[in-house]
């Protein structure tokens, strides 16, 4: 007998051993996490301790607040997925093209990027913006015309040779601001001298009376004094460019443009020493409040940013924010925030001259519309 008693005894030990060890927390055992956060099966007591939940709120334990989902238009998305605060993901749509969502700056809403001349490093003509649109990159300073120099829209100029200008004689300009020297060998043919018929550079009977720069109203760069030789009429001062007003061998200087720029508001140099007025935006747009200077745009705040917990709270940029569902236990979220024993009232109507999206004071938010009689809603105010 004893020898069975030691086997059966040996027996437990063994299946003891190969066993894990699973504690059950019992009632209350253990105190509410900070947030009023309890294990599976448990719930935030008015004691601060994690009860076992029952449905109905004994052992001193409260029910937590049901969650109320956010919906698309809550936060003013119109494509993408979206995280409804309860557990579940949306489904807010997709775009149409050149649409992409998020691709104005705005997460979640259709939009395009749009594309400045600078973007594309063109800065002359016309080319398209990337969204359906055509802009003017502007004009090029002479000797330079747009696509001259090969590239499409972009500003350059491609030298002549003598032959193409069909000259043979002393020095003429290469069209683009060089020289060049156009002696055919062993110089004019006797009886000849270079522009003696009248045409520059070329040889010709007759004798050739030179120009001047005063005398062709040139004050820049280098022309032809119409026989054989170059004359350099200056240089410009900036932001004046020789032939920048459009004039060859002129000094001058052509406005930019806000289109050119790829700037929608404020004020911007319009490279001849002036100020370009580029407009103003909308609120909840503010010039430079995305993500680029002289753009019109908003940056939303988060929840984090706030410091809510709890409920919907406006983003700033007339949108609406989740931040979490109800407040766990004997809490309550007032101004978004999960409050131990707190109390809040929410407001139920807009202030006078509201507009936008405003908190209730508690965890909901108000839509207050927006301005009329010309009035612009700024900060939630119309003025």
């Amino acid at each position: 007998m004893r020898v069975l008693a030691r086997a059966a005894l040996a027996l437990v030990l063994a299946a003891s051993a190969g066993c894990i060890f699973s504690p059950k927390l019992g009632d209350g055992a253990i105190a509410c996490g900070s947030d009023g956060s309890c294990p599976p099966g448990q719930s935030c007591g008015g004691d601060d301790r994690c009860h076992v939940s029952d449905g109905t709120g004994g052992n001193g334990s409260d029910a937590s607040v049901p969650c109320t989902p956010i919906t698309c238009d809550d936060v003013a998305r119109n494509c993408g997925p979206l995280d409804d605060s309860c557990g579940h993901t949306l489904d807010c749509g997709s775009c149409t093209a050149p649409d992409t969502c998020g691709g104005g700056g705005t997460d979640g809403q259709c939009g395009c990027k749009l594309l400045s001349c600078a973007d594309q490093h063109k800065d002359c003509g016309a080319v398209s913006n990337g969204c359906g649109a055509t802009v003017s990159c502007g004009s090029c300073a002479l000797p330079n015309t747009c696509g001259g120099g090969g590239p499409a829209n972009v500003c350059g100029c491609t030298p002549k040779s003598c032959a193409q200008m069909g000259k043979n004689c002393g020095t003429a300009p290469d069209a683009c601001g060089g020289t060049l020297i156009c002696d055919m060998p062993g110089g004019c043919p006797g009886g000849q001298t270079c522009g003696g018929a009248g045409v520059p550079n070329v040889c010709g009977v007759g004798t050739c009376m030179p120009t001047s720069c005063l005398v062709q109203n040139k004050t820049c760069g280098d022309i032809s004094d119409g026989c054989s030789m170059t004359l350099h009429c200056g240089d410009c001062t900036a932001p004046k460019s020789c032939g920048g007003g459009g004039v060859a061998n002129v000094c001058g200087c052509t406005p930019t443009t806000c289109a050119a720029l790829g700037k929608s508001c404020g004020p911007a140099p319009d490279g001849c020493g002036g100020t370009l007025d580029c407009g103003a935006c909308g609120w909840p747009n503010s010039c430079g409040g995305g993500t680029d200077a002289n753009s019109c745009g908003c940056t939303a705040k988060t929840c984090a940013m706030a410091g809510a917990n709890c409920g919907k709270l406006p983003d700033g940029c007339n949108g609406v924010l989740g931040c979490g569902g109800g407040c766990n236990g004997n809490r309550v979220c007032v101004a978004n925030v999960c409050v131990k024993n707190g109390t809040c009232t929410p407001k139920t109507a807009c202030d006078p001259g509201q507009c936008g999206v405003v908190s209730d004071g508690c965890a909901d938010v108000l839509r207050c519309g927006m301005c009329t009689g010309g009035k612009q809603c700024v900060n939630n105010v119309c003025q």
